[in-house]
């Protein structure tokens, strides 16, 4: 069954090396929406996968410049999730 995620990332570059290093790892994404407000600021994504949460944190552990979209994803609607920088204790 597929859950629903949301992050926010310094920019769609660091997107597009998400997404490729989850599709190499296997991770389907049933849907994807990205969400910028103005040019060259940071990118809003939620996206709905079978993949685990767990998944979804190594796979940003592993990337360089994954730290913003690790601090900020959250296995909610973007609508729900505040974008702040964080643990997610409350999901965990």
């Amino acid at each position: 069954m597929s859950q629903v995620f949301s992050l926010r990332a310094k920019r769609q570059s660091h997107v597009d090396v998400f997404l490729a290093a989850a599709k190499r790892q296997g991770v389907v994404f049933d849907t994807l929406t990205t969400h910028v407000e103005a040019p060259r600021s940071a990118v809003e994504v939620e996206f709905t996968t079978e993949a685990p949460l767990t998944q979804m944190r190594e796979v940003l552990q592993a990337m360089s410049i994954g730290h913003m979209m690790l601090s900020t994803l959250r296995p909610v609607p973007r609508e729900e999730n505040s974008m702040t920088f964080g643990p997610m204790l409350a999901y965990a």
